[in-house]
């Protein structure tokens, strides 16, 4: 019996229509948005049409289209995070997604170079005046541990602080500690 052969279904390519119309033009949407990235992550996204826009908090999203399309971190596009775990900005900067400012890290080492709160009247994380001792307090937690210090003057109770965070949080501590 002989086999038949069965003609091949072409599936129509459906053209994707480019949000951006050229080149410059998508770069003009990265300025807008005040994202950087690095020269080759500008024309893969851009050749790929992915549409880029931002979040509430200032991180870069991605749409990638599909049969349920989904948006995307830029920066976990960028650093190829695995699931499970977080992309942290070295500099802190959610805009800034060019590859030597991210590094994969895991949610508590995330968690270690926060901003300082906009409540916060010392200037400085984790430094706050303490009414009634009239002296200024260091508070630091660090994997359960509370370290708890007071000071008389906010130089040192800021020095203090600043080393603690160095032993404690190490390459993961806010480099930036001005107010």
């Amino acid at each position: 019996m002989a086999i038949e052969k069965r003609p091949v279904k072409k599936y129509m390519e459906i053209e994707m229509t480019s949000p951006y119309p050229t080149f410059d033009a998508f770069i003009d949407r990265l300025v807008y948005l005040n994202v950087i990235l690095d020269p080759e992550w500008e024309l893969k996204l851009y050749q790929l049409n992915r549409r880029v826009f931002k979040d509430r908090q200032g991180y870069p999203l991605v749409y990638e289209p599909g049969k349920h399309g989904r948006v995307v971190h830029l920066h976990r596009l960028v650093n190829n995070t695995p699931s499970g775990r977080h992309t942290d900005h070295i500099n802190g900067d959610p805009s800034d997604c060019r590859a030597v400012n991210l590094r994969t890290v895991y949610r508590h080492q995330n968690a270690l170079n926060t901003k300082r709160p906009k409540n916060n009247r010392s200037g400085f994380k984790g430094v706050s005046f303490d009414k009634t001792s009239a002296l200024w307090a260091v508070r630091i937690e660090y994997r359960g541990t509370r370290y708890r210090r007071k000071f008389k003057s906010l130089e040192d109770a800021v020095a203090f602080r600043d080393e603690l965070e160095r032993q404690l949080h190490g390459n993961f501590r806010r480099k930036v500690h001005t107010p």
